[in-house]
């Protein structure tokens, strides 16, 4: 009919325009969806982009922080004795030199390491036993309660020597015993 009275012209001419919009709507079908694609692959692409300048910038902060609060870390580490194999007579030493500027006898009884393994922070025992006059071991013991360590004291005992009774002199000893707290030395 319609299609039947059109010359062959014509029918080539509608065939071929139909085929080029058959193939216009392919392109255009192919490219909306490649371009699509390529939306959502920077989409995904900026989100990950966003996402590492967050953490760029929580790392800033972060690293800031830990240079500002090198000093307070320096402080509250100095609270407690070292992990180097060498630390703890640095501690015993120091303990020693609280006794130097007075008559004080001190003698080191015991140091115990607590093993507990979970930590990095073990408790050190230490026992000793000190002898004087009676305001020398005050004195020494307000030292040892002061010095810039944590110090817990779980026995300090007190008493009048005997031999001093029967020589008229005032001679004290005290027996001390407390825990400080210690870096564990890293195994390598």
């Amino acid at each position: 009919m319609f299609f039947d009275s059109l010359t062959t012209t014509v029918k080539r001419i509608l065939i071929v325009v139909l085929i080029l919009n058959l193939l216009a709507i392919g392109l255009h079908i192919y490219l909306s969806m490649n371009v699509n694609q390529k939306i959502n692959e920077l989409s995904s692409s900026n989100i990950a982009l966003k996402k590492m300048i967050e953490k760029e910038a929580i790392l800033k902060i972060v690293s800031g922080n830990i240079n500002n609060t090198l000093e307070e870390r320096e402080r509250t580490d100095s609270y407690f004795v070292g992990s180097k194999k060498g630390d703890v007579v640095n501690f015993v030493e120091k303990l020693e030199s609280l006794v130097s500027q007075d008559d004080l006898d001190l003698e080191v009884n015991s140091i115990i390491l607590d093993q507990n393994d979970e930590n990095e922070i073990q408790k050190m025992k230490i026992s000793l036993s000190v002898g004087g006059r009676w305001s020398d071991i005050i004195y020494f013991l307000t030292l040892l309660e002061n010095i810039p360590y944590k110090i817990e004291f779980s026995q300090i005992g007190v008493g009048r020597d005997i031999g001093s009774l029967e020589k008229r002199v005032s001679k004290w000893s005290a027996s001390v015993v407390f825990n400080v707290l210690k870096f564990k030395e890293k195994s390598i």
